[in-house]
């Protein structure tokens, strides 16, 4: 499995080596994080995450350096509340979960040039298309925008920031959904931290296709692809790191010897490194 960078809310970044021998290296924070959450890759390299507890999302190098912050706390332009997920495009679009403004943030460059705000909270009689009740985990694949909105207990996916191309999955589908991944093919995974393994789907209004079940699936925390059908997982509360590929005989789950010399915390996203 390649190296991944962790984020954590206990120690902010942390880069797990290719060579399971290797302790994971904490990305140094010259202005300290607060609550990282998600994670995801700028096209100049960096890595991206929100910081929950400041309400602005930060980039930084996997050494700390080259360090950048944006945003402040409210509900305008440029503006978060505790966000708790980012995603960018192939485009190089940064997309945030600005989670408690209940909505989804697109910008064009960390500046916030070409701020997009889309979305709102769920109000009594109203929980369709543009509700959320608290969009956390947000993924970019081929067939748009995956966000995971567990208060609400369902996947949404948006080929675009628009009512017209919202879907949803359907009541029941997921208990507590905190943790997608999206693979190359444009299947979605989703972990439920309520249920043990992970759902597969091709659309959230097709609902499950698959699952992926075993005795260390329990309690998925953040997903990453990490191949062309394959992923690595943290599940609570052992935070195991498991790497779970996909082959002809089906899906294979296996887990990695790290789990006792990460000293990972509280994982929230996985991304993989180059």
């Amino acid at each position: 499995m390649a190296g991944l960078a962790v984020s954590d809310l206990r120690r902010g970044i942390s880069i797990l080596q290719a060579n399971p021998s290797d302790p994971p290296a904490d990305v140094p924070a010259p202005a300290g994080f607060g609550l990282p959450y998600g994670l995801a890759r700028l096209p100049d390299g960096r890595l991206l995450t929100a910081d929950r507890s400041q309400s602005r999302i930060i980039a930084c190098a996997e050494d700390g350096t080259n360090w950048e912050s944006f945003g402040s706390q409210g509900a305008g332009g440029g503006q978060f509340q505790n966000p708790m997920g980012v995603a960018v495009s192939d485009e190089g679009r940064i997309f945030v979960a600005d989670t408690g403004n209940f909505r989804i943030v697109a910008m064009d460059a960390f500046d916030g040039t070409g701020w997009q705000a889309y979305g709102q909270k769920i109000a009594a009689g109203s929980v369709g298309p543009g509700r959320f009740a608290g969009p956390v985990c947000i993924q970019h694949g081929p067939g748009g925008l995956v966000v995971a909105d567990p208060a609400a207990a369902r996947i949404v996916q948006l080929a675009q920031l628009d009512d017209a191309y919202w879907d949803v999955s359907s009541q029941g589908t997921f208990r507590n959904p905190a943790a997608v991944a999206v693979l190359p093919d444009g299947t979605i995974i989703v972990g439920d931290l309520t249920r043990e393994g992970l759902s597969i789907m091709a659309s959230p209004s097709g609902g499950i296709t698959e699952t992926i079940l075993g005795d260390v699936l329990r309690y998925p925390a953040a997903l990453a692809v990490t191949g062309a059908g394959a992923l690595a997982a943290f599940f609570l509360p052992t935070l195991a790191l498991c790497s779970v590929v996909r082959d002809a005989s089906g899906w294979n789950v296996s887990l990695d010897a790290r789990l006792d010399q990460v000293g990972i915390r509280r994982p929230t996203a996985l991304c993989q490194l180059p």
